[in-house]
């Protein structure tokens, strides 16, 4: 079944990827993330969610008067976001995709922890508050510069030290996962939209919504190309929508990844035990 086209999707995949294109320093994480978001709402106000977070800094400029300092500015926007706004984790529906959608954080307040990390961050550029990403396994913080801590949205501002960290992560993951001080560098803009869309396939895979799986998809390859294993997964949700002619194309595009860093043998064996498993021994003729 051929995807049917959606001028409003393309439109905003565009704009998606000419935030992309930019140096990181010109891009705009915010409206970046709405752009992410327009796919699955194409009706959705980007300038009017913008001027949302302007309103949220200008409340809480005004619990920071007439300090300016950033110990006085984070503590003012964390009393504001999560005592008075009421930006909180949502515990009980964690794996609503409206979780991830920034449009539907602000509206909502409710939100998964990169998300809800992702308003404080736009918030507090506004306010002229030093503070940055940080991508820890399994969850995602807030760094503050001034002073050296990290917050944690998620759970209503709760503030944590390096120390912290590491325990989290070994709490979480024990020897699966071996610490590195790079888990607490600041993220890049590409890597928050990427992490942003990896829990997005997540919930669609788990779904069962390959075709918005596949959007997804589609644009973790934009942000990565390198990462070929997209390319795979892209060809095995167009062939659990029956879309074989997509499917080949992007194995063969997997193939060719392989081919340039590794095994391409090794590939095309995974490629055939994929193939064979869904579409079935019949169908290999289209093979690539």
């Amino acid at each position: 079944m051929a995807q049917t086209r959606n001028p409003d999707k393309e439109h905003f995949r565009e704009l998606f990827i000419s935030q992309l294109q930019l140096p990181e320093e010109k891009q705009d994480l915010a409206r970046s993330a709405l752009y992410l978001a327009g796919e699955h709402y194409p009706t959705l106000d980007v300038e009017g969610h913008l001027a949302h977070l302007d309103r949220l800094a200008d409340e809480a400029q005004k619990q920071a008067v007439p300090a300016t300092d950033q110990d006085t500015l984070f503590r003012s926007l964390s009393r504001y976001l999560f005592e008075d706004a009421g930006f909180w984790g949502n515990g009980q529906d964690y794996y609503d995709a409206d979780n991830s959608f920034l449009n539907r954080v602000l509206e909502t307040r409710r939100g998964i922890p990169i998300t809800l990390s992702l308003v404080y961050l736009e918030v507090g550029r506004r306010l002229g508050l030093n503070c940055y990403g940080v991508g820890l396994p399994g969850h995602f913080l807030v760094g503050l510069a001034e002073p050296d801590l990290y917050l944690d949205a998620f759970n209503g501002g709760l503030l944590l030290s390096a120390a912290d960290c590491r325990r989290q992560v070994a709490e979480g993951f024990g020897p699966k996962i071996r610490w590195q001080e790079e888990y607490l560098a600041p993220c890049t803009n590409r890597e928050i939209l990427f992490r942003m869309l990896t829990n997005l396939k997540y919930i669609f895979i788990e779904d069962g919504d390959f075709r918005s799986a596949a959007g997804v998809l589609e644009r973790l390859a934009l942000i990565n190309p390198s990462m070929f294993d997209s390319f795979k997964e892209l060809a095995w949700c167009h062939l659990k929508l029956g879309e074989r002619r997509a499917a080949a194309e992007y194995l063969d595009r997997y193939i060719q990844g392989a081919a340039s860093t590794g095994d391409p043998d090794d590939a095309r064996r995974q490629v055939q035990a994929m193939w064979e498993s869904l579409a079935g021994p019949e169908q290999q003729s289209d093979l690539p």
